[in-house]
């Protein structure tokens, strides 16, 4: 198993970032898995509200300073 840096774009509600994150990958006879977890701040990139800010109306949510996003990617070669 290899780790692996990743950068790409993430796009939420129309507003595309960069992000970076690691990834484990392993190779096994035809088969490659990777796996790894990207960690999302959306206030301030995304114009949320601040962690800890009540939104008022019906079902009121808390949102989170940052949430994680975890990625599996499995992939199998065709001949």
């Amino acid at each position: 198993m290899t780790g692996n840096h990743v950068e790409g774009n993430l796009t939420i509600k129309g507003i595309t970032k960069p992000v970076a994150f690691d990834i484990a990958v392993n190779v096994s006879g035809d088969t490659l898995t990777a796996a790894g977890k990207v960690v999302v701040e959306p206030y301030g990139l995304w114009n949320e509200v601040p962690f800890g800010q009540l939104l008022q109306g019906p079902g009121r949510h808390l949102i989170y300073n940052d949430f994680d996003l975890n990625l599996n990617i499995t992939a199998k070669a065709v001949a």
